[in-house]
């Protein structure tokens, strides 16, 4: 595993602006920046995670072979603010520009994301709930693409810009993500409910624009284009 800048456990209050990350490797993980409050699957103690942690203007740069996350919120963080970054990233097989796994309440404001893979996620939420995903510009280029794909409650996701270019051609490598990738500009899935996704901009070359699977139940869904 490759990071450019990562925060690890009971950290809080901390900001990283304006930093230039460039990472081309081979290795099989190759990761941005990122903050992970605490073991993955467990409690933080009372007092510890990761809150309040900003993460503002940064140029970040990536190139791998397997898999790439350009800027990753992990278990047991809240409060992250993840705005005005630039994230290029291009990986032979998966490429996601920000992953929010675990975590809560984190704010991704206008960030221009550029991304080419085989299978892409422009922005993934994993179990991750009461997020604020706002004025984004998403660039991205693949066989299969989820724009936005999230299978967790009370999220925000509005007046994001979006243009998914896939081909729809089939994968040929096996997939490990618990959200199979498919083309579809949002996706929400599993039991995600409680979610606002208004006033986006989508173009999306194969799948649909927006696909709310069949578990997914009490989302507003409004005046996309």
């Amino acid at each position: 595993t490759i990071i450019g800048i990562d925060l690890y456990y009971n950290s809080h209050n901390n900001i990283f602006s304006e930093n230039e990350v460039f990472i081309k490797g081979n290795d099989n993980y190759i990761y941005g920046m990122g903050v992970l409050g605490y073991y993955t699957g467990h409690n933080a103690p009372n007092g510890q995670g990761a809150s309040n942690n900003q993460f503002i203007d940064n140029k970040i740069s990536l190139e791998g072979t397997y898999y790439i996350t350009g800027i990753i919120v992990g278990d047991e963080s809240r409060d992250t603010l993840i705005k005005n970054n630039v994230i290029d990233a291009r990986a032979t097989n998966v490429t996601y520009g920000v992953t929010l796994e675990m975590s809560h309440k984190s704010t991704v404001e206008s960030n221009d994301i550029t991304l080419s893979s085989d299978l892409i996620y422009g922005l993934q939420a994993y179990a991750s709930d009461e997020n604020i995903i706002v004025g984004n510009d998403f660039n991205l280029k693949a066989k299969k693409i989820y724009g936005i794909a999230f299978n967790s409650n009370n999220n925000n996701v509005s007046n994001n810009r979006m243009v998914a270019n896939s081909t729809g051609e089939n994968l040929t490598f096996r997939e490990l993500d618990s959200i199979k990738g498919e083309n579809s500009g949002m996706l929400l899935c599993g039991n995600a409910t409680g979610n606002i996704v208004e006033g986006n901009n989508i173009t999306s070359t194969y799948g649909y624009a927006i696909n709310v699977d069949a578990l997914a139940s009490g989302n507003v869904i409004s005046d996309n284009y």
